[in-house]
């Protein structure tokens, strides 16, 4: 089991900088604002996660395959969480909300 997640932990974690370097890029080549990409790359990582989980308990029905899904789950939460934090100390403009 600890080998499984050994081995399941770095291609996780590679598929996660990935697919937040992929929302970074797709918002970049549209010309979309820096927040708008931070926004994609968590979307993509933490929408991907819920779904394999769903897919691998329900649809297979296997736990083995959800060991890696959860890795991935893990490392995707933290990583939205260092990102979420990075986008609001570095945002260059305020956005206030109003009320009608």
């Amino acid at each position: 089991m600890v080998n499984l997640l050994a081995q399941a932990g770095a291609a996780t974690l590679t598929l996660n900088i990935v697919g937040i370097l992929a929302g970074l890029a797709i918002a970049r080549i549209n010309r979309l604002p820096k927040q708008d990409g931070l926004a994609i790359g968590i979307e993509l990582g933490v929408k991907n996660s819920t779904l394999a989980l769903l897919v691998s308990v329900t649809l297979i029905g296997s736990n083995t395959m959800s060991i890696p899904i959860i890795v991935y789950s893990v490392s995707m939460f933290l990583c939205a969480a260092v990102l979420t934090v990075y986008g609001r100390r570095h945002s260059s403009k305020s956005v206030s909300v109003e009320v009608a």
